[in-house]
């Protein structure tokens, strides 16, 4: 719906292409790269779930760079809008020269709109997210600032993507990438629902881009939504007993799994946010401060601080308090949903190794559905 009223105001945007994984993200890897946005496109070209080989992919990337090129045609009396939180947390310095070169090729003067939030409350979402689609991590350690999150089943194929030695919220060296292809043309703006009221975060982004929002609507339609931090506990458990989020050798990110993110969102989940302790708050306030300051004389120069509000500050405890840990209750119900899990798995593949029965039990769409409805209804418990 607003992809439409923004058309008719000059603003053009891809529809086709997932959410997460923009065309302009993929065609600017070297080829040899293969990660979830990589596997989204080859499935959605009919290449089916496993890595092609490199000349089958070669020509799926020349196909996918037609896409863009007919779109990016087809709209030249238009804005073109491309919003992916992967052109930011997947793109290094050298995939921004090549997103640079192409976009010049195509005679697009690119404009960057950057939000930015609270390395703590940033660092949750984007563990909470991982979690979410089926990874793994040891939280206490994924919740260090001075850490990049690293996240289990690792995929280890050649071209697998891997994490940037510096924590995403060092904005400071995101930034002065960005600064380094596309000079003056870098927008950064606070996404701090603080500074928000009464607005809405859409109306902050069609501000920015100087567009009219009244015709949005007043309420804001949020999307894949983080689930509540204790149910987010009990999946990182599960999915480092269970497997989750099965690669394989062959490079595959598409297999179905035991519990489907798109299952888990679709749930009203009582909200249940992260409550952070105030030595957590201060590690993080003090480690990216350099960062933080750096952001904040750059962009905002008449601003005294970032953040209108501490966003973790509201949901603070005791420093004792340790979010990253399970309470009995929530290890009971893991046990429990270990029995569920267990107690469904095909009689004949008992004896077989566990990541073999549960891919085989995937396999079986009925059994799998029923099961899931199962487990959400346990995990509904915890929220």
């Amino acid at each position: 719906m607003n992809s439409e009223i923004l058309y008719s105001q000059g603003v053009a945007i891809p529809k086709r292409w997932g959410v997460n994984h923009n065309l302009l993200t993929v065609l600017s890897y070297q080829e040899s790269r293969w990660d979830e946005p990589c596997a989204y496109h080859a499935r959605r070209l009919g290449l089916g779930n496993d890595r092609p080989g490199m000349n089958r992919w070669r020509a799926a990337r020349s196909h996918l760079r037609s896409e863009l090129n007919a779109f990016v045609s087809d709209n030249r009396d238009r804005r073109l809008l491309f919003s992916s939180e992967s052109l930011y947390q997947r793109l290094g310095p050298r995939e921004i020269v090549n997103l640079r070169r192409y976009l010049e090729e195509q005679g697009v003067e690119a404009r960057i709109v950057v939000y930015l939030r609270d390395p703590l409350s940033a660092r949750v979402a984007h563990v909470a997210q991982k979690i979410k689609v089926g990874w793994y991590t040891a939280l206490d350690e994924a919740l260090r600032p001075d850490k990049v999150p690293d996240f289990s089943p690792s995929p280890t194929w050649p071209g697998a993507p891997r994490s940037h030695p510096i924590p995403a919220e060092s904005y400071e060296t995101r930034l002065t990438w960005w600064e380094a292809e596309f000079p003056g043309r870098v927008d950064v703006r606070l996404f701090d629902r603080g500074r928000f009221i009464p607005r809405t975060l859409t109306q902050d982004f069609c501000e920015a881009i100087g567009v009219d929002s009244s015709s949005l609507g007043e309420h804001e339609l949020k999307t894949n939504v983080s689930l509540p931090w204790p149910v987010t506990k009990i999946l990182n458990e599960l999915n480092t007993r269970f497997d989750r989020r099965p690669l394989l050798p062959n490079g595959d990110f598409n297999r179905g799994r035991l519990l489907p993110s798109h299952e888990l969102s679709s749930w009203d989940w009582t909200p249940r946010p992260f409550i952070s302790s105030n030595a957590l708050i201060s590690d993080f306030a003090d480690y990216f401060s350099a960062s933080n300051e750096f952001v904040r004389s750059r962009y905002f120069p008449m601003e005294q601080a970032l953040w209108a509000q501490d966003l973790m500050a509201s949901n603070s405890g005791d420093d004792d308090v340790t979010s990253h840990l399970l309470t009995r209750d929530e290890l009971s119900l893991v046990n429990t949903l270990q029995r569920v899990i267990e107690t469904h798995k095909p009689q004949e593949l008992q004896n077989y190794k566990r990541r073999f029965a549960l891919r085989y039990f995937r396999s079986r769409r009925h059994t799998r559905r029923n099961l899931s409805t199962e487990l959400l209804t346990l995990l509904s418990s915890a929220s």
